[in-house]
């Protein structure tokens, strides 16, 4: 009987959904007697003299009007008197409900009692609810409330029942007007007449008991804050557990089970294991080798000894040092996050720190999740405040403008751009400052009636990459005056900043008090406590901490620090008058400092004790990697100028020689060379008698870029050694062994058994990376160079970032890394050269290979190719002859072209094919290995023929307002020199040839494209002739059965 399950909500983009109902239906409407009674207990707990419920949730973020706290406690407390008459009436005996009223603060240790000393806690909803929420922070793993404050001891109940109301109250608080403005004794006869004399009808969603309860918790069965439930557009204030009304006893089977005994009891009180919290311990001792080490205990709702560590000498300096600032220089594995953890469980336990005045602060959601399980769950630290920036400043933003407003998302901010540009050509100068910038003033016509997709798309990425850089580092308009005068010189930089500067004032009219980007949730969270501190203001909505912990420091940006550092200020002058003050706790790794093109400045860090004072603790001991490879990647990270000294020693127990392999292989032949380094791994294993263990990760291949993964996984033919998908790769060869690709700043922070890196090569698209921004970006940008060039002290070194995302690669392995590289020397990532030259140890072992297959594959490939000139132009159509009496293009149109667009679809169809087909070969016959972007384009082109032919669009626009295909629909063969030119500059070389570190497009500029026609299609016509030489072949059955699946799906038929 009392093995239900809370069963699991539908999640579906941060929105929970009900999955398991129970309709309402009413079992009783509430009696005059206990709705009077109801009536005066809550009227006084609101209005009363000792009442005053609190404002809001323990750890909700929502503020309760007196309205509010009024109606909710009247239907409490309605619910507790519509509990105990339903069970009076099944002749259990029971207690009263209490109507007495409590001071603020006090609460009662059950809500009713049964006779037998069964303890009940009611709750109560809405009609339409469907769910019991428990708020997480009152309750503890023995499925205690702890609130409670009566008696000092937490509350246990054996039941608790949830009770549906109609109509609903909030809704009818809501509808009396201007009862803010009214007396006390005005407020209660309104009160009485709109709630007290209200119908009330109630019915019982059900109700659970405390071994259901407990399972719930200790399984962490909640929905989290910020999580948007149902249709609502208001996120959750504060993590809830939760029980589906549906999975809920139904109130029936209550008595019986009520008139048990309590040591028979259904509820397993007595079978519970009663869990305990260890102490922390945090006492000190000396090893056997004279070292002070600090017993700590990870999880203090565990016994299992693997869960104690033992914290080293510069760890406990952090949890002890009463500095008012300290920055944590953290070497890679050095236990950061656990240090962090220790710390607040150190403040909270032997500094008596209230855990609401710790704040700690990550970059990201994956972070903050973890900190959470550590410190909230394993520590039991549940009030200290883990959250990222963004969230934080959401909180003070809400508070500044007092609405919760709409967030401007970046999809908003590209078509506001792109309409800007398109709009507001003819005003302000904007055209002429657009023909400046592209370099075009013949083509005023081009720009006035439509801006080529392929100029637009350059300037709208640039435009939005600019301003975001401009947010991210606090600039204002006075910094656009200063870069005017220092661009005079320059006619492009100047139209730009003609451009940008009124870009700048357009977008910031559409930010009203009710939008907002993503940059705004920090920056105006940090103007607006600047403000309070000048103007000598304090808002008592706003939490101050005595102790604000950021993680990652080495990747604050600008308008992070400013957030962080007037947080702090305004802090500070609230607690010194208790005799407090606020600390900043900073943690990270300059030598992992790997964001800056998103903003971060690593000056920020290294600059740490000039700008807030105070000490700098170095962690030096790490626990992931062996000497050799701290030894090797030390020297090669220390190069770098302008940052923190450290001296690390490996304490992981194992450090295996070599540390590191180079893997030389001939051009082509990358993905034999990773599966050589698989075999490598496979006999090293052998030889040292390793194993990897289940429970950790086995190998990780990283790549500078995204789409690395993906062409290790394209290969054809012979070259078909590898399958990947979502970050995973299956070596054909080993099927057994576990392989996750990630990118290097994916990785950071992780660790592996053994790690393989690729892109070791000397090219633009190799390691390090040699792509070129935008000059006009570097008035946005952080340059460290510069930071370097002006400390008289610093030699600047080429390429510091790069280098530290070397070092980040090189540090994931707990055993060993295997570097994969060109065996000519000239095609070798510098970064290669220099280990070798640093070399002087013969740490570093050198295995070339003979790859058999390599000279194979290229005849196949070069086979392949023939084989595809050999079809015949007119064998396109024929391929698509008779599929259920009808041509396959005829089916594809029906299917999806609306009718007046269907001869133009027709024509181009076929045009489409072409291209595709020109692309295969110019990417075959690519030295680079373009064949990888096969796929993107096959891809590109179904994808986008199944979005232009939406038959809702809106009449008088393209059938596609996208690349491509937008311009095909609308011109046909009459443009047909266009199109080609266009998918070829837009697909070719803008995507494949210039493809961003996270996977977005960077602009190619005008002068770069023309470049490469110049180069590569002088004579358009000659390049037409060519492609129209070419078919290619449709399995036309298999395409057919892929047309009716997709219109199966959800496609318009006509």
């Amino acid at each position: 009987m009392f093995d239900y399950t809370a069963g699991d909500l539908l999640v579906e983009n941060n929105v929970y959904k009900v999955q398991s109902k129970r309709r309402f239906e009413t079992y009783a409407s509430m009696s005059k007697e206990d709705k009077d009674q109801s009536f005066v207990y809550a009227f006084d707990m609101t209005y009363g003299g000792k009442g005053e419920h609190r404002a809001n949730r323990s750890g909700g973020t929502h503020e309760r009007s007196l309205e509010e706290i009024f109606i909710n406690a009247f239907q409490g407390k309605m619910a507790e008197f519509a509990v105990y008459r339903y069970l009076e009436s099944k002749g259990i005996e029971l207690d009263p409900p209490d109507i007495s009223v409590h001071g603020k603060g006090i609460w009662d240790s059950f809500d009713l009692q049964s006779g037998n000393e069964k303890h009940i806690s009611v709750k109560s909803t809405k009609s339409l609810g469907q769910l019991l929420l428990l708020e997480t922070k009152d309750w503890n793993k023995n499925g205690e409330y702890k609130p409670n404050k009566r008696n000092g001891n937490n509350a246990l109940y054996d039941y608790t029942i949830l009770v549906r109301f109609k109509p609903n109250g909030e809704d009818i608080i809501k509808q009396i007007p201007n009862l803010k403005e009214k007396n006390t004794d005005e407020i209660k006869k309104i009160l009485i007449e709109t709630a007290c004399h209200k119908s009330w009808e109630y019915d019982f969603a059900g109700f659970i008991t405390y071994y259901e309860l407990v399972k719930m918790i200790r399984e962490r069965r909640y929905i989290p804050k910020g999580a948007l439930f149902g249709k609502s557009k208001t996120p959750m204030d504060a993590p809830n557990y939760y029980f589906q009304a549906g999975n809920m006893h139904p109130i029936d089977e209550l008595p019986a089970d009520l008139k048990k005994n309590p040591d028979n009891s259904g509820t397993k009180r007595d079978l519970i294991q009663r869990i305990e919290p260890y102490p922390a311990v945090f006492e000190k001792a000396i090893d056997d080798d004279g070292h002070t080490r600090m017993p700590f205990v990870t999880d203090v709702w565990s016994d299992d000894p693997q869960n104690t560590v033992f914290l080293d000498e510069q760890q406990i300096e952090v949890l002890e040092t009463e500095e008012k600032n300290i920055l944590v220089c953290a070497g890679a594995g050095a236990g950061k996050t656990m240090t962090v953890a220790a710390k607040v469980k150190y403040l909270d336990e032997i500094m008596n720190i209230d855990p609401k005045r710790i704040l700690v602060l990550s970059l990201t959601n994956e972070a903050v999740s973890e900190l959470k399980n550590r410190i909230h769950d394993k520590l039991d630290v549940l009030d200290c405040r883990i959250c990222t920036f963004h969230s934080l400043g959401m909180e003070i933003l809400r508070k500044a403008k007092g609405t919760d407003g709409r967030l401007i998302k970046e999809n908003d901010i590209y078509e506001f751009t792109k309409v800007f540009l398109k709009e507001k050509c003819d005003e302000n100068g904007l055209k002429e400052s657009i023909l400046g910038f592209i370099g075009n003033s013949s083509d005023e016509d081009s720009v006035t009636s439509d801006l080529s997709e392929e100029v637009l798309e350059v300037l709208v990425k640039l435009l939005m990459d600019f301003q975001g850089l401009f947010e991210v580092n606090n600039l204002n308009k006075s910094s656009i005056e200063e870069w005017k005068k220092d661009a005079r010189d320059d006619d492009r930089k100047s139209r730009f900043l003609e451009i940008f500067e009124l870009y700048n004032e357009e977008f910031a009219k559409t930010k009203n008090s009710k939008n907002y980007t993503y940059d705004d949730m920090i920056n105006i969270s940090a103007e607006y406590l600047d403000r309070c501190l000048k103007d000598g203001k304090t808002e008592d909505n706003i939490n101050i901490y005595e102790y604000i912990i950021i993680d990652e420091y080495q990747d604050i940006s600008q308008q992070r620090f400013d957030l962080i550092k007037n947080l702090a200020e305004y802090s500070d002058k609230l607690l010194q008058q208790e005799g407090k003050s606020s600390h900043i706790i900073a943690v990270g790794d300059d030598w992992q400092a790997i964001y800056a093109f998103s903003g971060a400045k690593i000056k920020l860090f290294t600059d740490f004790e000039q700008i807030f004072g105070g000490d700098t603790i170095l962690l030096e001991n790490t626990y992931r990697n062996g000497q050799g490879i701290l030894d090797i990647a030390g020297r090669f990270i220390k190069r770098n100028s302008r940052q923190i000294d450290k001296n690390l020693k490996s304490l992981a127990g194992r450090d295996p020689k070599p540390p590191i392999k180079i893997i030389s292989y001939e051009d082509g032949a990358v993905r034999w060379a990773l599966e050589q380094a698989l075999e490598q791994i496979i006999q090293d294993r052998e030889e040292e008698n390793r194993r990897s263990e289940a429970d950790e990760k086995d190998i990780l291949v990283l790549g500078r870029y995204s789409f690395e993964g993906r062409r290790l996984g394209n290969g054809e033919g012979i070259a078909d050694l590898f399958e990947y998908k979502n970050g995973k790769i299956v070596c054909k060869k080993h099927r057994d062994l576990g392989i996750d690709f990630k990118t290097i700043h994916d990785a950071k922070g992780l660790g592996y058994q053994d790690v393989i890196l690729i892109s070791c090569e000397n090219k633009e698209y190799g390691f390090p990376s040699q792509i070129k921004d935008d000059e006009i970006l570097n008035y946005v940008k952080y340059s460290e160079e510069c930071d370097s060039e002006m400390d008289t002290d610093s030699v600047v070194i080429e390429y510091p970032e790069e280098r530290r995302l070397f070092y980040v690669a090189l540090t994931r392995t707990k055993n060993r890394v295997y570097l994969l590289c060109p065996k000519e020397t000239k095609k070798r990532s510098c970064f290669i050269a220099e280990l070798l030259e640093e070399d002087t140890d013969h740490r570093i072992e050198q295995i070339g290979f003979e790859c058999k297959e390599l000279e194979e594959w290229k005849e196949e490939e070069k086979t392949n190719r023939d084989e595809r000139k050999s079809v015949d132009r007119e064998d396109l159509a024929s391929e698509f002859d008779t599929v259920d009496g009808k041509t396959l293009l005829e089916k594809r149109i029906k299917a999806f072209i609306p009718e007046n667009g269907r001869e133009h679809v027709k024509n181009i169809y076929n045009l489409c094919n072409i291209v595709y087909l020109s692309l295969s070969e110019l990417m075959d016959n690519n030295d680079d290995g373009f064949s990888y972007w096969k796929p993107t384009v096959i891809d590109f082109l179904a994808g986008n023929e199944t979005k232009i032919i939406n038959k809702e669009r809106p009449q008088g626009k393209r059938l596609a307002d996208l690349p491509g295909f937008g311009q095909a629909c609308n011109y046909a063969k009459s443009e047909l020199e266009d199109i080609i030119e266009f998918m070829i500059k837009k697909r070719y070389i803008y995507e494949c040839g210039n493809n961003s570190p996270d996977g977005q497009l960077l602009r190619y500029g005008k002068d770069q494209i023309d470049e490469w026609n110049k180069s590569h299609s002088d004579n358009i016509e000659s390049l037409l002739k060519e492609m129209l030489k070419v078919g290619r072949k449709f399995d036309a059955e298999e395409e057919a059965q892929n047309i009716n699946k997709l219109s199966n799906n959800g496609f318009s038929k006509f």
